[in-house]
């Protein structure tokens, strides 16, 4: 799996649970569904900020380009 590939999983994931959010009913602070929502809302930020760093990581795509320029001198 390449970086781009694993970026637009969590993209899809992250789509997934944008979408269980919209899923949860209106609740008041306190009920047990406020517990739910932290932990989608939870979730979301994890995923967002590891495709943000994936993103902007310079050393993840130099290591990326590494291994593409690795493979094709390999095929030669």
């Amino acid at each position: 799996m390449t970086i781009k590939e694993l970026i637009e999983k969590l993209k899809e994931i992250e789509g997934t649970i944008n979408d269980a959010d919209i899923s949860i009913p209106d609740n008041d602070i306190g009920s047990d569904l406020s517990d739910v929502e932290y932990y989608v809302d939870s979730a979301r930020d994890l995923v967002e900020g590891l495709i943000i760093e994936l993103e902007n990581d310079k050393e993840v795509w130099k290591y990326e380009l590494t291994q593409v320029w690795k493979n094709k001198s390999d095929a030669k």
